[in-house]
């Protein structure tokens, strides 16, 4: 018998499960945190800036809730539901060097050393590690003008 999975996000995240879903690929390993995030703003723009612009994002600053916060409770719901997998590593990002951060796949017998990391992605798209101010062009966040 094949028992139901649970259901993924509702509520104000209901709307990143699908493209959260999309950020993933069979043939690679682990994902940095930052890295998802990345590719969700790819997949789904719209999605990415409309929760910025309700809840903030670290880019622009300290933030209680963040559109981050969001984005990692919908991957929590995806994992319960058996679609991720997740492990606490270092970051590598600028801001949060060293400190532990989540990292994703889908295949979790992929070996933990095989991360696309946030400074590696960066150095591939040929830009900082830091955020930048094309990172927060077209966004808006509570309390900050449009870029």
């Amino acid at each position: 018998m094949t028992r139901p999975r649970p259901r993924p996000a509702t509520g104000v995240t209901a709307d990143l499960v699908d493209p959260l879903r999309a950020c993933f690929r069979d043939d690679e390993g682990w994902l940095e945190y930052g890295v998802v995030e990345h590719r969700l703003r790819e997949v789904a723009p719209a999605v990415f800036a409309r929760h910025v612009a309700e809840v903030g994002h670290s880019m622009f600053g300290s933030t209680g809730n963040s559109a981050s916060k969001r984005i990692a409770h919908a991957l929590r719901s995806l994992r319960s539901a058996g679609e991720v997998h997740h492990f606490i590593g270092p970051s590598t990002g600028r801001a949060w060097r060293g400190n532990p951060i989540s990292h994703w796949s889908i295949d979790p017998s992929r070996p933990r050393t095989d991360v696309l990391s946030w400074a590696r992605l960066r150095a591939q798209l040929g830009t900082s590690d830091a955020w930048t101010d094309a990172d927060r062009a077209g966004l808006t966040s509570p309390g900050h003008p449009r870029s």
